[in-house]
């Protein structure tokens, strides 16, 4: 699996520890409201409908408020069938504050990882789901680490694979950097080409990192217990960075020394945006 190298040192994707990346702002930019919009009933239920700041009407392509929920459905829960073997999701059922519903799987694949849970029990204790939409690959993480049959979700990411149009262009910011190549200011691109200062908040931290051989501005947003984070690339050079990845999860997704979005395992996730044009 390739390496995702981080201001000269180096996020390893393998079993050991990596070396730490280097932060832009020990108080990085204003949760940028939240690019609902999407308008899919996603797997937890929950009507986020991000939509990637997709064009709004009003010409301010945020289409939300990034900076106010980002638990994203964290109250949801599911429930898996499993084959004898424990090998493949043969069933999922997703429970919410709008009820409980089974899921339609042939859009997604599944991974699953036996271990021995809190009750000594052997038995599935996570599942990785991958779903394939038109335009973009979303994977989630559930943990059933307590053995109760309830799967939690811990980690999701959704990748754009598709370069944004003039009518879906995506969320785009301006970064400015300092010497030492951490972010110094954050504006965001409106649909209109005007641009808005995003403020550089406490508990919002950016990270200028190389990973597959891609300059990605990384953007971590902490709330409470979860965390909100956001990749962008500017791959044509134009000074615009859009938007290629956005996702959420608990601690278990955050690097616990410089409390952003760990970086391990990531890179074949964001493979998936290859093709894209930032």
């Amino acid at each position: 699996m390739p390496k995702a190298h981080t201001s000269g040192s180096t996020a390893s994707t393998s079993g050991t520890t990596p070396a730490m990346p280097t932060i832009a702002n020990a108080t990085p930019a204003r949760g940028e409201p939240g690019h609902k919009g999407r308008g899919r009933d996603d797997l937890h239920g929950d009507d986020r409908g991000r939509g990637r700041g997709r064009d709004d009407a009003a010409g301010d392509d945020r289409g939300g408020d990034r900076g106010g929920d980002h638990s994203h459905g964290h109250d949801s829960t599911a429930s898996f069938t499993f084959s004898s073997d424990n090998q493949s999701v043969t069933a999922m059922t997703v429970t919410s504050p709008k009820g409980t519903r089974s899921l339609d799987l042939t859009e997604s694949t599944f991974k699953t990882t036996v271990g021995t849970n809190d009750k000594g029990v052997t038995a599935v204790t996570q599942v990785v789901q991958t779903r394939t939409e038109d335009d973009e690959v979303e994977t989630s993480r559930y943990s059933d680490k307590d053995g109760d049959g309830v799967f939690t979700e811990t980690f999701e990411l959704e990748v754009r694979t598709t370069t944004p149009t003039s009518t879906h262009r995506g969320t785009q910011h301006q970064f400015t950097f300092n010497a030492d190549g951490t972010i110094a200011s954050d504006t965001l691109v409106l649909a209109t080409g005007e641009t808005r200062v995003d403020a550089i908040e406490t508990g919002e931290k950016y990270l200028r990192t190389t990973i597959d051989g891609r300059t990605y501005v990384v953007k971590t947003v902490a709330k409470g217990t979860e965390y909100h984070f956001e990749f962008f690339r500017d791959d044509n050079g134009d000074g615009k960075w859009t938007e290629v990845a956005e996702g959420h999860g608990d601690a278990s997704a955050i690097d616990a020394a410089t409390q952003m979005v760990s970086l391990v395992g990531l890179t074949p996730l964001l493979q998936a945006a290859n093709a894209v044009v930032g």
